[in-house]
C-alpha cells in the first residue's frame, strides 16, 4: 500500500518528530512512504481541504499517488475528531484510508474504524449534547462554558443562545427540504454541496447524521429570539 504522509508544523515545533514517526510506521506495517507533505502555523480550526499542503495531499490521492495519507496524530489534520472520523468516511467511499500513528488509528482494519469513532464519542457527544439538547424555556439560558459548541444555525452571547439571521435561514431550509418535501438526505446532502454551503464542523463535506441531529433539536430552538446587532 502507498502512503503520502502529511504533517503540520506548529510555532517551536521540529519536523523531524512527526517525520520520523510516519517513516518508522510504514516501515513497520510495509508501506510504501510516497511523499511527506507539510503545512506550517495554519489554524487549528481549518479544514484539511483549505489548507495548501491538504489541499495537495487530497489531489495526489484523486491522482491515484497513494492510497491513503498518514500523519503523527489526527488533530494534526482535522480540527476535530468528529471531523476527522467524516474525512474517514468521505474517503473511504473513496477507497482511501487514513492512518494516524500516536492514536493507533488505521482504517483498513475494523480496530482502527472502532479507535477513531470511540474517540469521535467520548471527545465530542458531551459538548454535543450540552449545546444541542434544550428545552424552549431554557434555550437561551445556556452556560457559555469553554470549548463548549453552538448549534448550527445559532449565535452564543454570553450566557445566550440566539438564531443567526444567516445560517438559521439554511437550517430552516434542511428541516423543510426532509419534513414538508419529504427529500432524502442524499438529495438534501447534494443540494448542499451544490451551493458550496459550509458544513457545521467546517470544510463542505455533509453527512446523513449531521442533518439527523439538526431535525432532532430543531423544533427546542426554534423559540429563540433572532439575533439583532447593537446598531441594528
Amino acid at each position: 500500500m502507498k502512503l503520502i504522509g502529511y504533517v503540520e508544523v506548529r510555532e517551536g515545533e521540529a519536523l523531524a518528530n512527526q517525520y520520523n514517526a510516519i517513516r518508522k510506521y510504514c516501515q513497520l506495517f510495509g508501506y510504501e512512504l510516497v511523499d511527506v507533505v507539510a503545512d506550517e502555523q495554519v489554524a487549528p480550526t481549518t479544514a484539511l481541504e483549505q489548507r495548501p499542503g491538504g489541499e495537495r495531499v487530497l489531489n495526489r490521492l484523486h491522482a491515484g499517488d497513494a492510497n491513503g495519507i498518514v500523519l503523527d496524530c489526527i488533530n494534526r489534520a482535522f480540527p476535530c475528531n468528529a471531523d476527522g472520523l467524516c474525512h474517514a468516511i468521505a474517503l473511504k467511499q473513496r477507497g482511501y484510508t487514513i492512518h494516524a500513528v500516536r492514536d493507533c488509528i488505521n482504517t483498513t482494519t475494523f480496530a482502527g474504524w472502532l479507535t477513531l469513532v470511540l474517540r469521535t464519542l467520548l471527545m465530542e457527544y458531551p459538548l454535543h449534547t450540552a449545546a444541542e439538547v434544550t428545552t424552549k424555556d431554557h434555550a437561551a439560558e445556556q452556560i457559555s462554558t469553554p470549548g463548549l459548541l453552538t448549534p448550527y444555525g445559532c449565535i452564543r452571547i454570553g450566557r445566550k443562545l440566539y438564531r443567526d439571521p444567516v445560517t438559521w435561514l439554511t437550517r430552516e431550509r434542511i428541516v423543510h427540504m426532509r419534513r414538508a418535501e419529504r427529500r432524502d438526505f442524499e438529495d438534501i446532502i447534494n443540494y448542499l454541496h451544490s451551493r458550496n454551503i459550509p458544513a457545521p464542523g467546517g470544510g463542505t463535506i455533509w453527512h446523513a447524521v449531521t442533518i439527523q441531529g439538526l431535525l432532532r433539536h430543531h423544533d427546542a430552538l426554534c423559540s429563540l429570539p433572532v439575533f439583532r446587532p447593537p446598531d441594528s
